[in-house]
């Protein structure tokens, strides 16, 4: 299926949707989910398959179907040449969380601080900010944190 939107145009192998499908992210959808995540070293490369395990497990961890949930290569290169439209995104859907793996708050779009592990609620959406999908997995302590979180968000 070919992705519409401007910012999957500019990079199509780095936007994903769970499981294993792409869709058409410019019209009206159902994503429950987004998921931003910064793998810099290409903008076209496939998030290694341990990584996107990862996501897969926590996204079914909180009772989501995979299909609702996108994922989106924050790369550093598309942001400071075309910025990023996460309202737009949020408007299109039925978002509940958004959550940022190693992507700073002012990178999602967003004009509010966010704090590793600490969800803030803005108009019935959830926003977290987790560190990096690396440091997840080397560290147990900082899973356990992110497992906290996403129980308090998707009451699991």
């Amino acid at each position: 299926m070919v992705i519409k939107n401007n910012i999957a145009s500019l990079y199509p192998d780095g936007v994903y949707v769970l499981p294993n499908f792409k869709d058409d992210i410019s019209q009206n959808s159902t994503y429950e989910v987004i998921v931003l995540y910064q793998y810099p070293e290409d903008f076209n490369a496939n998030l290694p398959s341990e990584n996107y395990l990862q996501l897969t497990r926590i996204v079914e961890a909180v009772k989501i179907p995979v299909e609702k949930a996108l994922l989106l290569n924050i790369h550093p290169f598309v942001l400071n040449n075309y910025g990023f439209g996460l309202a737009n995104l949020i408007r299109k859907n039925s978002v509940k969380a958004v959550i940022g793996f190693g992507v700073p708050a002012h990178q999602f779009g967003v004009n509010f601080n966010l704090t590793e592990f600490s969800p803030i609620k803005i108009n019935s959406i959830f926003y977290l900010q987790s560190c990096s999908l690396d440091d997840l997995m080397a560290n147990k302590i900082k899973k356990q944190q992110l497992w906290a979180c996403l129980k308090q968000i998707f009451g699991v």
